[in-house]
């Protein structure tokens, strides 16, 4: 509902289950261990870094922190600050 209101093409979430198990992510968490922690560290980089490895060139990237305490999305779109961006 809050990507329609933002007009946001694709959407990409992530949560702590993306750094358990096994696989590149969950490494990556292990290996890093000593500066990851609950409220911020290096595991919120490596989302964004992750997130610009996946977009085309010419897209944009627009992250939004989330929170379990503050959950309200996308009040209004994101298109006009991309078109002031774009101007």
């Amino acid at each position: 509902e809050s990507l329609a209101v933002a007009e946001i093409a694709e959407h990409w979430a992530w949560n702590q289950t993306m750094f358990q198990g096994s696989g590149r992510h969950a490494d990556w968490y292990k290996q890093h261990e000593r500066v990851n922690y609950r409220r911020g560290g290096a595991w919120k980089p490596y989302i964004i870094w992750q997130a610009l490895r996946r977009v085309k060139w010419g897209d944009w990237l627009v992250y939004h922190d989330a929170s379990r305490y503050v959950q309200e999305g996308f009040s209004s779109s994101v298109q006009p600050l991309l078109a002031w961006l774009e101007a």
